[in-house]
């Protein structure tokens, strides 16, 4: 185990080259028709260009059914946001994974924000909160998320392979993609690198999935410095992965050392 992950995580900070998101890709932000029972609104969401950067703006209002807020095991009310955030209309391949910062990593095609799969004490956010039947909730701002694999996001099937499609965008300009493959199989983790990601003919991507850390693990790419997200970092998802809780952005280099260490002595036996 311990090899595979050094495996992942060295191969996660070689060069390679990553693509924005395509004008199809772009199409499939969209919100469905939905009047939301908590606000009686419906989602708004849009994806427009800005020079180099996209520009991301959404209403927060899920266009799906959602529980009561507040509810017996969620304090909080559902409302309304102004969100805007900003990717790179072409990703730039970071040094080194990224870590994630508490709150939105991410936004999928609905305008809905993707959280990091923790909770504010850096345990597993699916494990130890409440979430309602489409796997989101409202945090004390009165803003829904997900932590988890979202069911009730669009498919966007790819028509000629029956692959999930597009369901969101990290904050690094690099899709998410859904969970199934070309040939109906489920993504998980252990098909994926370090960062919950992949290339798939040729293009990096990362892959929804039903088990930890749900969306991404780390930022392949770099995150722009107006791009309205939290980037300092937080709990760290190799470290969790590996058992061992470091909540510092020294957790993952911590981790690669260890790791080209073992493979060094590995390959002297």
């Amino acid at each position: 185990m311990m090899l595979r992950l050094c495996a992942v995580l060295v191969l996660a900070v070689l060069p390679a080259t990553v693509l924005g998101l395509s004008a199809d890709e772009i199409a499939a932000f969209t919100a469905r028709t939905h009047t939301e029972i908590n606000t009686n609104m419906q989602g708004t969401v849009s994806v427009t260009q800005d020079g180099d950067t996209l520009v991301l703006t959404s209403n927060g209002i899920p266009d799906h059914a959602t529980w009561t807020f507040p509810s017996r095991d969620n304090p909080n009310d559902l409302t309304a946001q102004s969100y805007t955030w900003r990717i790179p209309v072409t990703p730039t391949r970071a040094s080194s994974p990224g870590c994630l910062g508490q709150g939105p990593i991410g936004m999928a095609v609905n305008g809905i924000p993707i959280y990091n799969p923790f909770n504010r004490d850096c345990q597993d956010a699916v494990t130890n909160e409440v979430l309602d039947d489409c796997d989101g909730h409202p945090a004390e701002r009165g803003d829904y998320h997900y932590h988890h694999e979202a069911n009730c996001l669009p498919d966007n099937a790819e028509s000629d392979s029956g692959a999930s499609g597009i369901v969101g965008v990290a904050f690094d300009g690099i899709a998410i993609y859904g969970p199934r493959k070309e040939d109906g199989t489920l993504y998980v983790h252990d098909d994926l690198d370090a960062c919950h990601g992949i290339t798939v003919n040729g293009t990096y991507r990362y892959h929804m999935t039903s088990d930890f850390p749900y969306f991404i693990g780390c930022y392949y790419g770099e995150v722009l410095a107006n791009s309205g997200a939290r980037t300092e970092c937080s709990c760290d998802v190799q470290a969790y992965l590996s058992g061992t809780a470091v909540s510092s952005a020294m957790g993952t280099a911590l981790l690669l050392g260890l790791c080209l260490f073992t493979l060094f002595i590995s390959s002297l036996v």
